[in-house]
């Protein structure tokens, strides 16, 4: 069975969102603002925070994928937990000084509150010599522990928590694509039970269910 888990593709990834139509928005108000950016194919500098496995990274995915005049080799996408001044300063600094293939570069820095201050202090000085050929996109669960100056040049978004109801049916959705049988109440409730353990995390609620998924049931 673990075998099975580790060669199949993740779920979670298989239904990433890839447009504004599958991506499923809290509010009328952030859908509205994707798509202007979209729409104008411009994005600035964002920040975007919340509690982790709420959309974040789907919602730059779906910028990405929905912005033709970026071309796919102008994205730089890092973790901050893997990574640290030095890399700021090893691979952002070069990937920004290359001229572009498309409009403009974008650089991709999730989970930057693990970014030290001296590590923030050179993407600062970046950001202000390079805002003309470089967009930042940057992630955080903790964005009080991100330097002001650049939070002040970052438009915030906040992604906020589904409601349970919105969770659940998204998450139903997902299950009836994979075929997984639901015949009787037992089924319920045992996928029902995952859920709550792991709500509000969208990412840590599939990945739980597909690796309990054996035989066509959860």
């Amino acid at each position: 069975m673990f075998g099975d888990f580790v060669a199949s593709k993740l779920w979670v990834e298989e239904f990433r969102p890839d447009c504004v139509e599958d991506y499923v928005f809290k509010n009328a108000a952030l859908r509205s603002v994707i798509e202007s950016w979209i729409a104008k194919k411009e994005i600035p500098h964002i920040l975007l925070h919340g509690p982790a496995g709420t959309g974040k990274t789907s919602l730059i995915n779906v910028l990405m994928n929905s912005i033709d005049v970026i071309d796919p080799s102008d994205i730089l996408s890092m973790n901050m937990s893997d990574s640290g001044m030095d890399d700021i300063r090893e691979l952002v600094l070069p990937f920004v000084q290359t001229r572009a293939f498309g409009a403009y570069k974008v650089v991709i820095l999730e989970e930057f509150e693990q970014c030290s201050i001296k590590g923030q202090g050179s993407l600062k000085r970046i950001m202000e010599e390079y805002s003309d050929v470089a967009r930042f996109v940057i992630t955080s669960n903790q964005p009080n522990r991100i330097l002001d100056p650049i939070r002040s040049r970052c438009q915030e978004i906040q992604i906020e928590t589904h409601d349970f109801d919105q969770f659940m049916g998204r998450v139903v959705q997902i299950l009836m694509s994979k075929g997984v049988i639901v015949e009787t109440q037992e089924d319920i409730e045992r996928i029902e039970k995952y859920v709550k353990s792991c709500y509000p995390d969208f990412r840590k609620c599939i990945n739980t269910l597909q690796q309990n998924f054996v035989d066509g049931r959860i």
